[in-house]
């Protein structure tokens, strides 16, 4: 039995690669338009210039709510705000011959080819960042996609993770005695 893949199957999966991606970038493209902190709804541009610490935004995805973390990681060699988004169950059905590297798990692909199933994202940080790096991790059902810039500028990690809807306890019914 041959283990290269036949062209059908090669196209199953690149559409399958294509919606699971794309419904990870309606992820994104909803925190863009819902975001709330503190009442307030904030453009990418502010998010990311005024991040400092840990923040939590209350967004909708398919009118159901979520919560979003955006915090500053400081790697060796520039800084990173870090968008932590759920998942929504995405699934990456590997293939022969589609990763490049691999390690502790994590599996690098052609960043440059993976945003190209990321048409929202694309278009809210093109002009900004030089270079992208697009990893997953099928055990910790998680994918990072890291932006940086030319120069020693702040990069960005969108991570997508396991998440649940939110539930805003302060809005909820106490319970009847």
């Amino acid at each position: 039995m041959s283990t290269a893949l036949s062209s059908s199957s090669e196209e199953q999966l690149h559409d399958l690669r294509h919606k699971d991606v794309l419904l990870l970038d309606s992820v994104f493209a909803a925190f863009e338009q819902t975001n709330m902190f503190r009442g307030q709804h904030l453009k990418l541009d502010d998010i990311f210039s005024t991040a400092s610490g840990k923040r939590y935004f209350r967004f909708e995805h398919m009118s159901i709510p979520y919560l979003a973390i955006v915090e500053t990681w400081q790697a060796p060699d520039r800084e990173y705000i870090v968008l932590r988004l759920p998942n929504k169950r995405f699934s990456y059905a590997s293939a022969a011959g589609q990763a490049f590297y691999r390690r502790h798990g994590w599996v690098e692909l052609n960043g440059t080819q993976a945003m190209d199933f990321c048409p929202r994202l694309c278009q809210a940080v093109q002009d900004k960042f030089t270079s992208v790096v697009f990893t997953y991790n099928e055990t910790h059902n998680r994918i990072d996609i890291m932006l940086s810039p030319e120069h020693h500028g702040t990069g960005l990690v969108i991570a997508f993770e396991p998440g649940h809807p939110f539930t805003d306890l302060v809005r909820m019914p106490m319970p009847r005695r």
